[in-house]
């Protein structure tokens, strides 16, 4: 019997798996890869935002919102977990002509900020899918469909907002269902919308698997002294 010394080669069969599996990972990694690079090389300049926020009537009630206090949770997918600050501006109760209330809403989400539990490298996907460097700001703008009969304290009670929301540099009309409340002048609305980012443009890497986010927002603002004086200011000029 006779022994060779030369290296055993692979089974020609686990040459061809392990070939398809390296044209597999790059096929997955390109797209990342070309990202990543598309987003060192431009250079961009962060433009303004195309939605303006609301300006308060004479006699209307407005109420700062706290970033601290308020909170833009999202989920891709079920397994894509991150938050986005809410960086403004105010919700507002303006009369009506029958004596009552009504809301609108003026907030200001901050992009950049984008945060996931999944790492840095997700997170830079995210905000690169978002335009965030060009794009620091999305807004939304509404105005509730229901009316409130005592401006001083209100009920916690489901209501509409009809407005536009922008992401992205792209304004849609948007409507959500949410609920608001009024107490010890704190003015409080929450909002779960599910929201498919490609309708404004967003296009993530496959990788990503979905461009629906769904949302969980708590929005907390603060009665301003002498707010039937002021005006909102806008963050981004």
């Amino acid at each position: 019997m006779t022994y060779s010394n030369s290296p055993k080669t692979l089974p020609q069969s686990k040459r061809r798996r392990g070939r398809i599996l390296g044209g597999c990972a790059l096929i997955v990694l390109l797209p990342i890869l070309f990202v990543v690079y598309w987003f060192f090389i431009r250079d961009v300049e962060a433009k303004e935002n195309k939605l303006q926020f609301a300006t308060p009537i004479p006699q209307a009630q407005i109420y700062a919102v706290t970033q601290e206090n308020s909170e833009l949770k999202f989920t891709i997918l079920e397994r894509i977990h991150g938050t986005i600050d809410i960086s403004g501006e105010n919700l507002i109760l303006k009369p009506t002509p029958d004596g009552k209330r009504q809301l609108e809403v003026n907030l200001q989400m901050d992009g950049q900020s984008t945060k996931t539990e999944s790492g840095e490298f997700i997170d830079f996907v995210l905000k690169a899918g978002l335009k965030a460097d060009e794009y620091p700001y999305g807004r939304f703008v509404a105005t509730s469909t229901e009316t409130f009969e005592d401006s001083a304290t209100i009920a916690e009670q489901p209501i509409k907002l009809v407005g536009q929301l922008e992401i992205s540099g792209v304004v849609k009309d948007y409507t959500v269902d949410a609920t608001v409340s009024l107490q010890d002048g704190v003015l409080t609305i929450k909002t779960s919308p599910i929201i498919d980012l490609k309708d404004f443009g967003v296009n993530f890497p496959e990788q990503i698997g979905s461009s629906e986010m769904a949302a969980e927002i708590t929005v907390n603002a603060h009665l301003i002294e002498n707010s039937t004086e002021a005006t909102p200011t806008d963050s981004t000029n």
